[in-house]
């Protein structure tokens, strides 16, 4: 007997009784075509929200000189110097304290605060053995009676200001520090536009790089 030819090729032979009969297809629902895929879609991007996926990018860096304003759109921050301490900290540990002098100015209509935290507008890079960017500790605007002020408040007018950091005790002084500022922007963060569509200051993409000379003062251990 001769073998068909390769390919695709009609058997005239009657089907065997065991065959099992053919299933009817499967009629998935109107709404479900739809439902289900955006359902998938709602889902992997609260994933990826979740684990940091949507962050801004942080490629677009300025260097700017100590002394020269740098607008991050919420605030204007002019950073001038700094100094370092190894000093004993309130949980009775010893670290380094590195404070930023400058001054910030609110060009909008509203009082408005630094940003800190991961998404905020300053962090440290202290470098070898400490490559990792170190946030905002604290802040103090203006002097005297006035440092207690959290807020800037709005018209333009600069105010002395104060930026803290601590890092750790293996930290090793240079004769300057990196300071890194992010810009803001007054967007709508919200996913797939639910949500009402209220915007609120976010992390934007340009960054500035600022290297401010370094005043080492002397220990305060106890």
């Amino acid at each position: 007997m001769s073998l068909p030819p390769p390919g695709v090729w009609l058997d005239e032979r009657p089907l065997s009784r065991s065959w099992p009969e053919p299933v009817p297809p499967l009629r998935v629902p109107g709404w479900a075509r739809i439902g289900l895929p955006l359902l998938v879609l709602v889902a992997l991007v609260a994933a990826v929200v979740g684990f940091g996926g949507l962050e801004q990018r942080r490629d677009q860096v300025q260097v700017v000189s100590p002394g020269v304003p740098v607008d991050c759109k919420n605030l204007v921050f002019t950073l001038q110097s700094a100094t370092v301490q190894r000093a004993t900290q309130w949980d009775d540990s010893i670290a380094w304290t590195v404070r930023v002098h400058g001054t910030v100015s609110n060009p909008n209509d509203e009082p408005l605060r630094p940003r800190d935290g991961p998404s905020g507008n300053l962090a440290l890079v202290p470098g070898d053995p400490l490559p990792t960017v170190t946030e905002l500790e604290g802040y103090t605007i203006g002097e005297g009676e006035d440092s207690v002020r959290r807020a800037v408040p709005p018209g333009g007018a600069a105010f002395p200001l104060e930026l803290e950091f601590v890092l750790p005790e293996e930290f090793t002084p240079r004769d300057v520090i990196h300071v890194g500022l992010v810009e803001s922007e007054f967007t709508d963060n919200s996913v797939l536009d639910i949500g009402g569509g209220e915007k609120t200051w976010n992390g934007g993409d340009q960054a500035y790089s600022v290297y401010l000379p370094v005043t080492v003062l002397a220990e305060d251990v106890y």
